[in-house]
């Protein structure tokens, strides 16, 4: 995935990023990592190529979601996961694009609905269930009720929050600090 192809914020955390001396690599997998004196040698490989390509930094930074293979080289302990499930929709007529919308209904799920524009038309209602709850059927009822047309689903199993987990890691004398929850870039 190439830069422009980003949602917005991510774009321009990157470019920040980039802006400040930091490289940041998309359409790459992390494999692996290893300390070598001062600096940090990991492995990355093209998405469906399989040729790994050995990277050296002083500091890394894993931002490759809840599953994060960066966290697991740092030695960070597995994340217990959630089911999520959401819709791309239409926002309703008179919803502001720059405000986001929480209904909280606890026979449905211990957390939130949710709908947070993604553009001046469209946004994303979704929820989070327990593990093993049928969730998608929840939502389909939910944008009943709202009025909404889905126009794609989208699901994932995210990290549950269930304590506090260190940010940063020691690999060596390299600095590893994570962002667990950003999605695959």
């Amino acid at each position: 995935m190439g830069l422009d192809e980003l949602p917005q914020l991510i774009r321009r955390l990157v470019e920040q990023a980039e802006v400040s001396g930091a490289t940041v690599l998309t359409g790459q997998r992390f494999v692996s990592c290893k300390p070598n004196g001062k600096k940090i040698h990991f492995y990355v490989s093209g998405n469906g190529d399989g040729e790994r390509v050995e990277e050296t930094a002083n500091v890394l930074v894993g931002a490759d979601g809840a599953l994060s293979r960066v966290a697991q080289s740092a030695g960070s302990p597995k994340l217990s996961m959630v089911p999520l499930v959401q819709a791309i929709v239409e926002l309703p007529k008179d919803m502001p694009s720059d405000v986001c919308r929480i209904w909280f209904i606890p026979e449905d799920t211990p957390y939130f609905y949710w709908l947070i524009p993604q553009s001046p038309t469209h946004g994303v209602l979704g929820l989070i269930g327990k593990e093993g709850q049928e969730i998608q059927g929840k939502l389909e009822r939910f944008l009943q009720k709202q009025s909404l047309e889905p126009i794609e689903f989208q699901s994932a199993h995210v990290a549950k929050y269930t304590r506090w987990i260190p940010n940063h890691r020691k690999i060596g004398e390299s600095n590893v600090y994570l962002v667990v929850d950003a999605p695959d870039i």
